[in-house]
């Protein structure tokens, strides 16, 4: 199995698998007016999205998506070609590329007959909508959760008791900074709150305890100085800033081994 992102020339290929699989189920519950207009945006739009294809000698499977925001578009595998794992392989790539340019998430708006494909591949679900009589849902993918419980240093930008550049009359309740290592070697510049450290520092090494995700805008991470952590201190640490976004925090949660008698 090779996956590999498709040439502008291949594109059409891919759109023609695509079409293949939609005549093929009955148009994925699109009633006749839905089906047209699926097409035609199909045909409108294929040449504006970045595309992954699945190749087993020939192509047999594609994953379409707007390289601007990182919403997958379309994933299509050929019926005799499931439950090998194709189209999380597909996503698997998006999802390593997608972190390399400094994103820090994938969306998609799921039908909801492939919601488990989705939620195995660990997918979120956020809300419901309709969409030319087929039910969506909007879900996306964390992509920094790997990094919950990893050792990383944070170089501080502001200090703890610092006046805020943008909130009139308010401190700094912690250091902030950003991730020294992404910073380095991936050129992304990780913001990141330093809790459970009371006085100014230049830089932390700690742990990454959680991950603050704000719909539309980026995350941030929190670093600790060990694993074990209290999330109502963390969460009245950072509400100074986090109060004006709409959230959703992801904590990191220590695996412990089972004992058997």
């Amino acid at each position: 199995m090779i996956i590999r992102q498709l040439q502008q020339n291949e594109i059409q290929q891919g759109t023609a698998l695509i079409k293949e699989v939609f005549e093929a189920e009955d148009h994925l519950g699109y009633d006749e007016e839905g089906a047209k207009a699926f097409l035609s945006l199909l045909e409108r739009k294929a040449e504006d999205l970045s595309w992954l294809g699945a190749f087993e000698e020939e192509l047999q499977g594609v994953l379409a998506w707007n390289a601007e925001t990182m919403h997958m578009v379309y994933l299509f595998v050929r019926e005799e070609k499931r439950r090998r794992r194709i189209g999380s392989f597909l996503v698997e790539e998006l999802s390593k590329r997608a972190f390399d340019e400094g994103f820090d998430r994938l969306t998609v708006n799921a039908r909801t007959d492939v919601l488990d494909f989705y939620e195995f591949n660990r997918f979120v679900p956020l809300s419901h909508s309709e969409e030319n009589g087929v039910d969506r849902v909007s879900m996306e993918l964390p992509l920094a959760d790997r990094f919950l419980g990893t050792l990383v240093t944070v170089t501080v930008e502001h200090t703890i008791g610092q006046l805020h550049e943008v909130y009139a009359d308010e401190q700094y309740p912690c250091n902030y900074g950003y991730i020294e290592e992404l910073a380095k070697y991936r050129g992304i510049f990780q913001d990141a709150y330093v809790t459970g450290v009371h006085e100014p520092v230049d830089s932390f090494q700690g742990y990454v305890t959680a991950i603050i995700y704000r719909y539309g805008h980026g995350s941030v991470w929190v670093v600790t100085p060990g694993t074990v952590y209290n999330k109502d201190e963390i969460i009245n640490t950072i509400a100074f800033q986090e109060q004006y976004y709409d959230t959703r925090i992801v904590w990191y949660e220590p695996q412990t081994e089972s004992v058997s008698a």
